[in-house]
């Protein structure tokens, strides 16, 4: 055990006895009481190891004094204990009594009716949830959709809008779809530009799903679905547009086995120059 560990030790045990383990503040080796130590009760009584010129015990001499001490309070407690006096023990008869019970209990009366059985009732099942459908969009699904896109940041639109711009999509040879449940919960747009490096390329435009309905793999599903189609319109590659402003977008797109190649900048044009 280093000192330290005994100090602490022999303080803890001259706490529990009331006492209090004092030690030199001497820091400087051969200096005065260095390393020396002094005992005292609560109220700052010396009781060993304190000098006139300092303190002059050692930790063993510490530790012999409280375990001494220990030894006398358990010997005077173990004097002062009265012995027990031992139970005598009851004779016993080569005959057993039969002890009847001070109350019998009371036989059940008949009251002449046969007690029917309590009928169970049946859980009643846990409805399935909705399967997940992916469609067309159509244009009686535009009031849901602008309720969806109105989730978006800076994006401020009506069903006659919605409506007029999948129309302009369509005749654009772009796409729709949307994610239904009991509602529509999710939509994910596309178009075809061709490219003189890359060919004909498909572009993700949107992708947005239901903030209460997201982490269910709906996401996925749209995704899967568009790209079937642009592979289908020979497209070779795909992009998607992420949003800045939905959380975690950018790493679904990863997860997805996209690689962020170019940054987007975009801004409005005037209706007059």
């Amino acid at each position: 055990m280093t000192d330290a560990t005994k100090d602490q030790t022999l303080r803890e045990m001259a706490a529990h006895r009331g006492f209090k383990l004092v030690k030199s503040r001497r820091r400087k080796v051969g200096a005065g009481d260095y390393g020396k130590y002094g005992l005292t009760d609560s109220g700052g009584k010396p009781l060993l190891g304190v000098g006139d010129d300092g303190f002059i015990a050692s930790l063993e001499d510490i530790e012999a004094f409280l375990r001494k001490g220990a030894i006398s309070t358990w010997k005077a407690s173990a004097d002062a204990m009265p012995a027990r006096a031992t139970p005598a023990r009851k004779a016993t008869t080569a005959t057993h009594e039969k002890v009847e019970p001070a109350l019998r209990p009371r036989a059940k009366r008949s009251t002449g009716h046969t007690q029917t059985p309590s009928k169970k009732i049946a859980a009643r099942p846990t409805p399935e949830p909705a399967p997940l459908r992916i469609r067309a969009a159509t244009p009686a699904d535009a009031a849901d959709m602008a309720a969806l896109l109105r989730q978006l940041a800076q994006t401020a639109i009506d069903e006659h809008g919605v409506a007029h711009n999948l129309e302009r999509i369509s005749k654009a040879g772009g796409g729709l779809i949307v994610a239904v449940l009991e509602g529509i919960v999710g939509c994910c747009g596309w178009t075809l530009i061709p490219t003189l490096h890359h060919g004909v390329i498909g572009r993700i435009t949107v992708l947005l799903v239901d903030g209460a309905h997201r982490r269910r793999g709906i996401a996925t599903a749209m995704l899967d679905a568009a790209t079937t189609v642009l592979r289908e319109a020979g497209c070779t590659r795909i992009e998607a547009m992420s949003d800045i402003e939905i959380k975690n977008a950018h790493n679904f797109f990863r997860a997805s086995k996209f690689e962020q190649t170019s940054y987007r900048f975009a801004r409005a044009i005037d209706a007059e120059a």
